[in-house]
């Protein structure tokens, strides 16, 4: 949604649903991805400089990081 071109996220929630709070983490999982997509993404894409590949991997994990201690914190 909202950039078209040669990039794709594809996520993987599944497995989670049938674990109590599972449709609650994989929600967490989606809206946090997609907010990065949208936030985060445009900044990387069109620049040249060859570390803004690592440094987007590196944005992205923080983001997955981030979601995991959500997931987590909430005790399930």
């Amino acid at each position: 949604e909202g950039h078209q071109g040669d990039f794709g996220l594809f996520m993987v929630a599944d497995g989670m649903g049938s674990q109590r709070g599972g449709a609650q983490a994989a929600e967490i999982a989606m809206v946090a991805c997609e907010e990065w997509w949208n936030r985060e993404l445009p900044g990387f894409i069109g620049e040249k400089d060859e570390q803004l590949h690592t440094f987007a991997i590196q944005s992205l994990s923080e983001v997955i990081h981030g979601v995991n201690e959500s997931v987590m914190r909430l005790g399930y």
